[in-house]
């Protein structure tokens, strides 16, 4: 070794599914444990082994427990949703790069996707109808001080009737995680004469957290959009 102080830190690498099965660390792919394997200061005549029990650390000065502090602060697990944020932009790429209706000129068709259309500002929208339900999804683009945004609603294949539920989820820069849900419950306005009318009875905003309880109801949601889209869109 060199002369001069220095500090030799050897790491242990664990897999993610023995670190979440033994130490409850879930959405960490990898677990480091430092160990040190020899610390030489000014002050001290000679190296001290330390076993790699990870049970005990030597006594070492404090500016050599400072360092080994900022380099394990250092290190970062990468987040659990990752995949997610893979999995929401291939549904971006989708969305903006199918066409439909194919040929142009003919508005009937068999696929599930029914429409996909550009708008004014370069938001792209596509639907997609699955059994009752039809589920669209909004691309819209950065512009300003506004992030890009993917939204997603979920509304009844049928159009509107009494009863029926429409919901829309937003996702702020496409990480994967939800930023707004809500529901819409269309009522009736006039009993006898059943005029329908829109009534928003649940809403969820992650930065001011409003209707936090109904965060899961909405991620989930999300998620299932997500995969919708990665199976069908485009067919």
């Amino acid at each position: 070794m060199p002369d001069g102080p220095y500090v030799v830190v050897s790491f242990r690498v664990r897999s993610c599914a023995l670190d979440d099965a033994l130490w409850g660390n879930p959405g960490c792919c990898f677990s480091l444990w430092p160990f040190v394997a020899a610390v030489k200061a000014s002050t001290l005549s000679r190296y001290e082994r330390v076993r790699s029990s990870g049970k005990a650390f030597p006594m070492l000065q404090k500016t050599t427990l400072l360092v080994l502090a900022i380099l394990l602060q250092g290190i970062s697990c990468p987040p659990a949703s990752a995949a997610e944020r893979e999995d929401v932009r291939k549904v971006v790429n989708l969305v903006t790069s199918v066409k439909m209706p194919y040929p142009e000129s003919l508005t009937k068709n068999r696929a599930r996707t029914e429409r996909v259309w550009l708008e004014r500002g370069g938001t792209t929208t596509g639907c997609i109808g699955l059994e009752e339900r039809r589920w669209c999804y909004e691309y819209i683009p950065p512009e300003g001080n506004r992030p890009e945004m993917l939204r997603i609603r979920n509304e009844p294949l049928r159009g509107v009737y009494i009863g029926a539920l429409y919901y829309y989820v937003d996702d702020f820069d496409l990480d994967g995680l939800l930023d707004v849900g809500s529901t819409t419950q269309i009522d009736a306005l006039d009993r006898p004469r059943r005029i329908p009318i829109a009534n928003v009875i649940r809403f969820f905003h992650r930065g001011t957290k409003r209707g936090e309880q109904f965060q899961p109801e909405y991620q989930k949601m999300y998620d299932e959009g997500i995969q919708i889209a990665l199976k069908y869109f485009g067919e």
